[in-house]
């Protein structure tokens, strides 16, 4: 029962996150630090608070393991460079850290040369 209600929770959280202020989604791969699935492999998708390039963010994403078939709901801390982002997160079902490196749609930054 915690599990799906947490599950609920952070999936309710995923869908507001849009209406904060310039949200921005992730695309990549993830590589648990511990719990059920180390050791694997997963696609993961991440909304991030900040679309800004070079910035810190809070993150809160899915990740799917096709190794085993299973999912995991985590929520972190990332960090955007150019177009793309690092995660470090904990998933709640997996029960560990997880490292995610991806593509983000990011805010590009205008280099001032005259």
């Amino acid at each position: 029962m915690k599990k799906y209600l947490s599950t609920t929770a952070l999936l309710s959280c995923l869908i507001a996150t849009p209406g904060l202020a310039e949200p921005t989604f992730s695309l990549g791969l993830s590589v648990p630090l511990g719990g059920k699935e180390a050791g694997s492999v997963g696609i993961s998708a991440h909304v991030l608070s900040g679309k800004k390039q070079n910035t810190w963010a809070a993150a809160a994403g899915v990740t799917y393991f096709p190794k085993n078939k299973t999912w995991g709901v985590d929520i972190g801390v990332g960090r955007n460079f150019r177009s793309e982002s690092i995660v470090l997160s904990y998933d709640f079902i997996q029960k560990g850290m997880n490292f995610s490196l991806g593509w983000s749609d990011l805010d590009l930054e205008m280099s001032a040369t005259s």
